[in-house]
């Protein structure tokens, strides 16, 4: 393949963004077609983004309070490396050719960190959408076993979550997980232990700007659509479970006229067209009573579960706390572990009844 000869004229929303003009530089021989061939990958824990190429192939470094970037060149191939604080790294490596490409891609890879199991730990993906790109940061969090947690919550919610900790890829039926209940109940801490005893066949994804997510069609398909992790066992692509948090407005009785199609796109993605032949399920929490809710949100055969996170009960808290406690109400989790000295609040108000925090 040979060059091709295009007009380049470039433009930059500050005249001060040098990360913008690295990035310029790399795309500037991809787009001549000098360099037509790419291809991108990730990496986790790296200390430096030099660490990813050979040093004296780095011909410019940007580093900043957030990202550090480089521009790598070596005999037939370009890299950028975008390396995040958290030891998240992105890698876009362009070249002459197949060959080349192959090549430059091995030895990027080589020289990536070998990240040890965490068993107490999770990956998630965040996916958010920047400017008219659509990016996604990958992160370890904390997650307990869900057997270590289970005497913590409410009956009914222990039973359900316990069904769905053991349950193996779904063959069919619904693709929507509804988790609703007052703040505090420990939906986020069960969504966590959730994830984990998932890992092994489904990856976890974070929607961070939901509103966005639903109401703009590329970034719906990029998410939807984008690489698939695969089982080293299978060669189908692995499950994905998307993680939509607190969509009280997104779900009630009201939602299709407040928030216009992000109802019925976000209905069309658990188990309508766009959902369709894709291994995906959608997991959606809120504040607001199974009542309040769209009908069409827990129509039957839509959920593969509906829980319910109530507060427990006054015998329920009272056997959390143990001796010495005195409980004349339902508690939530938070108000629990508050009252256990697990939880502080600063406050120059004196204690209330109040909701507690988000677990």
């Amino acid at each position: 393949m040979g060059s091709t000869e295009l007009p380049m004229r470039l433009s930059f929303d500050c005249d001060d963004d040098h990360g913008d003009a690295l990035a310029a530089l790399a795309l500037a021989r991809f787009v001549t077609g000098d360099e037509p061939y790419v291809e991108e990958l990730e990496a986790q824990g790296v200390a430096r983004a030099v660490d990813l190429v050979p040093m004296d192939s780095v011909v410019r470094q940007v580093s900043g309070p957030h990202v550090d970037r480089l521009l790598a060149q070596g005999e037939g191939w370009t890299a950028v490396v975008q390396r995040y604080r958290n030891g998240q790294a992105e890698v876009s490596v362009s070249a002459v050719g197949t060959e080349t490409l192959a090549k430059a891609v091995a030895d990027v890879r080589a020289r990536c960190p070998v990240i040890e199991p965490q068993p107490e730990s999770i990956h998630v993906d965040f996916w958010y959408a920047d400017n008219n790109c659509q990016r996604s940061v990958r992160r370890r969090l904390d997650a307990a076993p869900w057997d270590d947690i289970a005497h913590q919550y409410a009956a009914g919610a222990r039973a359900k979550v316990d069904a769905l900790a053991a349950m193996e890829p779904p063959d069919g039926g619904g693709r929507l997980l509804l988790w609703h209940g007052p703040p505090g109940t420990g939906k986020t801490t069960a969504i966590r232990s959730l994830a984990r005893a998932w890992s092994g066949w489904c990856r976890t994804l974070f929607i961070v700007d939901p509103e966005r997510f639903l109401g703009e069609a590329g970034y719906l398909m990029s998410v939807l659509l984008g690489a698939d992790d695969h089982d080293e066992d299978s060669d189908g692509p692995r499950w994905r479970l998307i993680v939509i948090e607190d969509a009280d407005e997104l779900l009630r009785a009201d939602a299709k006229r407040a928030t216009g199609q992000s109802l019925s796109r976000l209905l069309n993605l658990a188990d309508g067209f766009i959902g369709r032949g894709l291994r995906t399920l959608v997991m959606i929490t809120t504040n607001e009573a199974l009542g309040r809710l769209h009908p069409a949100v827990v129509r039957p055969g839509r959920c593969l579960a509906e829980v319910e996170f109530p507060a427990l009960s006054k015998a329920e808290a009272a056997a959390l706390l143990g001796p010495g406690h005195a409980v004349d109400a339902d508690l939530t989790l938070a108000e629990v572990f508050e009252r256990r000295g697990q939880l502080t609040r600063l406050s120059s108000q004196p204690a209330s009844g109040g909701i507690g925090q988000y677990l």
